[in-house]
């Protein structure tokens, strides 16, 4: 299971920045929005996390321990992206002027978990005093980057306005995190698997295994030419330049679920 690490000193330096910055500890609601036309562009981009986000907190609907928790999604510039709210006050989160697209940048929201986590690197929890803005406060609040290949691609909130034991969030925010990423995990595999044909795929397995041009010719019967237009092919496709590159780009995703060779 996750644990949290310690912040408390990271709390106090966020709280002199905003201080700093004249951020009013007494704003009701987020103070930067997107726009509605970017906001369309996010959602269109960040479909597939979306959609992975929503098939997984919907599988713990049931659940009793989930009754009292909101679940939360931001992309990786700290925008709201989903939502999911297991409490009894459904209208809870627009009250707080948390909708789509609203930031949970500092300069937004002031001291929260979902900025800590990404400026940590790692699973942050948050008491209700810890946040600066008195709209924060009435949440317990945990958070911890989405990760595929060591770069975070977005970020999971659990916000709850209940004294729940940091165990509730441990659990939840582990078993959560780690289904969304494997799902994303499978879903990157099959689309970049499918991206290349057997040959090109063969043809990248062996450069990988540091053959040359003349070399992966010889061993598939193919002219130096044809392993040259093949591998042309796969820069196209991955949108790389070189072959270290495309090799990075399909690897970063090979696990034991997911075979290319």
């Amino acid at each position: 299971m996750i644990e949290f690490i310690p912040i408390q000193k990271e709390i106090l330096t966020a709280w002199d920045t905003s201080i700093h910055h004249e951020l009013s500890p007494y704003i009701t609601k987020p103070l930067i929005h997107m726009n509605s036309v970017a906001l369309e562009k996010l959602l269109e981009k960040e479909d597939e996390l979306i959609s992975v986000f929503n098939e997984c907190t919907y599988e713990l609907f049931n659940l009793k321990c989930c009754q009292s928790f909101i679940f939360l999604l931001f992309d990786k510039t700290f925008h709201m992206l989903a939502s999911a709210n297991y409490t009894e006050n459904k209208k809870i989160l627009d009250a707080k002027g948390l909708v789509l697209g609203t930031s949970f940048h500092p300069k937004s929201v002031g001291v929260n978990a979902v900025s800590l986590a990404a400026e940590k690197d790692s699973a942050v929890f948050l008491d209700t005093n810890q946040h600066f803005c008195v709209f924060l406060r009435d949440f317990y609040s945990s958070a911890i980057p989405l990760k595929i290949s060591g770069e975070a691609i977005g970020y999971f909130n659990i916000l709850t306005t209940s004294d729940n034991s940091l165990d509730e969030f441990r659990y939840l925010l582990d078993i959560l995190s780690s289904a969304m990423m494997n799902k994303l995990h499978l879903e990157q595999c099959r689309k970049h698997k499918n991206m290349l044909s057997k040959l090109q795929l063969r043809i990248l397995s062996l450069l990988a295994n540091g053959k040359t041009e003349s070399e992966i010719a010889e061993n598939l019967n193919y002219s130096v030419q044809s392993i040259k237009y093949h591998k042309h092919e796969i820069y196209r496709k991955f949108n790389v330049k070189n072959t270290p590159d495309a090799i990075t780009k399909l690897y970063k995703y090979n696990n034991s679920n997911c075979n290319f060779k």
